[in-house]
């Protein structure tokens, strides 16, 4: 993980991802609480268990390609309902209540993903969201505007969410090899003045492991990205993150390889 502190920092959209970064996983289960259509049909508290072949099924699936599944499930679903009028002896009765218990289950599930994947849509399509990403693929792309430590602290000043401002800055720091002594230091007070004070050991463990520094030199992360071929939208493995590469798994791949990655040494 040292290898590539950069993916961690990405933004990913795989459905399981998407729901952990909207509503939060906790020990495989995520609180819907605030949702009104799961207070209406007692949903709160979901289990997400990869034992359930429907949500085994979708969940390292990019958000957008998760609706044309779902579909198919609620047509299999259907299906069954529907032969129960063909259903004419009694031994065929006992097969099909069998098979009516696993479509009632399943029935449950569809709604609850069905639900939870439209939520998860409106946020990804919200204004803020796409405004977020942009600045994300800015930083990264090391085009960020001049302005951009000024927009995170607007940010932290807005109340953001405290993870959602780190990441960005964490990332920045990352991409640049560190950011300006003035710079950081101002970032790092407006954060304790805004969050508060306890945040000050978690600023402290960032720089610990490297995710926040001040600049030291120039950046190899241009060199990085042009190696390691990084940002290949026509890569399968990019669909996680919607056309960008983990450093990690360019790694295992080069480990792989013929020479175990010795031209990349560097």
């Amino acid at each position: 993980r040292r290898v590539d502190l950069y993916s961690v920092l990405c933004s990913q959209f795989t459905y399981q991802a998407l729901i952990d970064m909207v509503f939060g996983i906790t020990n495989q289960s995520v609180n819907l609480g605030q949702m009104s259509w799961a207070k209406s049909k007692s949903f709160e508290h979901v289990r997400l268990s990869s034992e359930e072949a429907l949500y085994r099924d979708i969940r390292d699936l990019h958000i957008d390609k998760i609706g044309r599944l779902l579909q198919e499930w609620a047509q299999e679903v259907s299906r069954t309902y529907a032969e129960k009028d063909n259903i004419k002896r009694a031994s065929e009765m006992s097969e099909y209540v069998k098979q009516f218990k696993t479509a009632h289950s399943a029935h449950s599930l569809l709604e609850i993903h069905i639900n939870l994947a439209s939520s998860i849509r409106d946020v990804v399509h919200h204004d803020d969201y796409r405004q977020q990403l942009k600045l994300e693929d800015e930083v990264t792309a090391q085009n960020a505007p001049s302005n951009l430590m000024e927009t995170l602290e607007d940010k932290m000043d807005d109340l953001r969410p405290f993870e959602e401002v780190m990441r960005l800055l964490c990332l920045h720091s990352l991409v640049n090899n560190g950011v300006r002594k003035k710079e950081l230091d101002n970032a790092k007070k407006v954060a304790l003045e805004t969050y508060g004070f306890e945040h000050l050991l978690t600023l402290c463990n960032m720089e610990k492991v490297g995710l926040l520094r001040y600049q030291q030199g120039r950046s190899a992360w241009a060199n990085i990205k042009q190696k390691f071929n990084l940002f290949a939208e026509e890569d399968p493995i990019s669909y996680a993150f919607s056309g960008y590469v983990p450093l990690s798994v360019r790694l295992v791949q080069m480990t792989k390889g013929r020479g175990g990655g010795k031209g990349c040494r560097d």
